[in-house]
């Protein structure tokens, strides 16, 4: 017993057991970008849902924004990105892709750092919205 749960503990390690993974045909670019907007979209409105919830209640101070965006937002992105990396990118598109979610999840991280700065969180929206993935911005 100990040893086929040893042998499992090994197949697992090097991946002959998993999900996803680059034995999954590439996505067209089509079905990416349908599939990646669509992600996004739903992080959006959730987004967009805590905010109005917040707003619904008066004019939300600064404290208020910044417990939002700590708790709320930067979570939420953050399995945005999660899940947008189990996408299949197009071959010719996925280390643009993958340059697009590095540079939005460093934005996110100097967001989460540095309260209020925002340069980085419009440069790595615009990235996103020349990919056609404008959705997946702030």
């Amino acid at each position: 017993m100990k040893k086929a749960i040893a042998l499992l503990a090994v197949a697992v390690g090097f991946g002959l057991f998993g999900c996803g993974g680059s034995d999954e045909e590439p996505l067209t670019k089509a079905e990416f970008r349908k599939q990646a907007t669509a992600i996004c979209e739903e992080s959006r409105q959730e987004r967009y849902e805590k905010a109005e919830a917040l707003s619904s209640k008066g004019e939300p101070d600064k404290k208020q924004l910044k417990k939002l965006i700590q708790e709320e937002y930067i979570p939420s992105f953050r399995a945005m990105f999660d899940e947008l990396q189990e996408l299949n990118p197009p071959e010719a598109e996925a280390e643009q892709f993958e340059k697009v979610l590095a540079n939005l999840e460093a934005a996110t991280d100097d967001a989460e750092a540095n309260f209020g700065q925002t340069k980085s969180l419009f440069a790595a929206s615009q990235e996103a919205e020349k990919m056609g993935l404008g959705a997946c911005g702030f």
